[in-house]
């Protein structure tokens, strides 16, 4: 167990051996609303969110170590749920997928996202900083919006209207921008934006540099964000000593937005993937067919209740289903289900009628 303390401020505490490894850990469990001992289970987890996701409207999915973790809003649980049961492991963490839990085009997806973490121990300054603490209202970061683009305005976390900015003045204009915006209680997230006519000159490099310095000593440790495919941002980034840990994609949904049905599968086409609901220990590892058809999270949390009451298992220890055998040809009524759990293991059979599904231990 590892005991993470937070930095008090005025103190420039230096982290040793794995401890940034197991803080940047405490913040993704932190921001994802879930158990830290999740993120080391490998598999598909739904979590609730953190503060500062929950309530959201969109789909957020994190990959962390061999943790795929999905927060989405209520209306599109089940939907998750049959998504996340019939993709293939490997397949889990990508646009496609969170393209079918949100049900919404390519536009307005946001990511995959790099986040890289560091702190004094670990910090590396490879030129000595510059820049100055800018107001929001300077009219030299209006000019620099404009020439960027909202896009990379945005993605430098410049639309926090809570960030701290800094910038390096160039000719009249602002040829470099730097912000922290909030990150476990202090200004330690850091943006970058460079003019278009000042890239490739290190500038960007400067304001990073100078605006890590400052926030150290009361944060203790620093969080870096840039989209996987910005190749100068990531270089900055490694040449400072962030580490990465973690990625993630966004999926923003319209206000209106309500999922179409979950989407099936062709008979026959049956991946294994494992499911995490609500953050909890795992329940279901399932090998899917028409069990994804006619509602895997039915299906999951019927067989659930059910083997929990098996007099085998110990009130409050959670089952796991191992697998599920969908009937092989047309017609056929009749399945298996195999579960484990810590008391032991066996087997459900099962068949469906018109109204209803049964299940019988053997």
């Amino acid at each position: 167990m590892v005991l993470i303390l937070p930095a008090m401020p005025g103190q420039n505490r230096v982290m040793a051996g794995g401890e940034l490894e197991a803080a940047a850990a405490a913040a993704w469990a932190e921001a994802l609303g879930c158990d830290l001992r999740l993120l080391g289970e490998p598999g598909a987890h739904m979590v609730l969110g953190g503060a500062g996701l929950r309530g959201r409207n969109a789909v957020y999915m994190a990959e962390v170590r061999a943790a795929v973790l999905v927060y989405c809003p209520g209306r599109l649980r089940p939907r998750a749920a049959a998504v996340l049961a019939s993709t293939p492991p490997g397949h889990l963490f990508t646009p496609g997928a969170c393209a079918q839990i949100a049900d919404v085009g390519e536009a307005r997806f946001l990511g995959p996202s790099w986040h890289g973490f560091t702190d004094a121990g670990h910090f590396t300054p490879a030129v000595p900083g510059a820049g100055r603490r800018l107001d929001r209202g300077d009219p030299l970061l209006a000019g620099l919006r404009e020439v960027c683009g909202e896009t990379e305005w945005a993605e430098g976390g410049f639309a926090d209207p809570d960030g701290v900015l800094y910038g390096i003045e160039q000719d009249g204009r602002l040829a470099a921008a730097g912000n922290l915006t909030s990150f476990r209680g202090y200004p330690a997230d850091v943006g970058l934006l460079t003019h278009p006519a000042a890239r490739s000159r290190g500038l960007a490099t400067k304001v990073a540099v100078q605006m890590i310095a400052d926030a150290l000593p009361a944060a203790g440790i620093i969080r870096y964000r840039a989209l996987a495919a910005n190749s100068p941002s990531l270089a900055i980034a490694r040449s400072l000593g962030f580490a990465g840990y973690g990625q993630n994609l966004i999926a923003r949904l319209p206000p209106d937005h309500r999922p179409a049905p979950a989407p099936r599968r062709a008979r026959g086409d049956a991946p294994t993937a494992q499911i995490h609901l609500l953050g909890a220990a795992p329940v279901a590892s399932v090998q899917t067919g028409l069990y994804a058809q006619i509602g895997t999270a039915c299906v999951l949390l019927n067989s659930i209740r059910h083997s929990a009451r098996r007099p085998a298992v110990p009130r409050g220890w959670r089952s796991t289903v191992t697998s599920v055998t969908a009937p092989a040809r047309a017609g056929r009524r009749s399945g298996s289900l195999r579960f484990a759990s810590r008391a032991g293991s066996g087997r459900w059979r099962g068949r469906r009628t018109r109204s209803r599904r049964h299940w019988w231990s053997g």
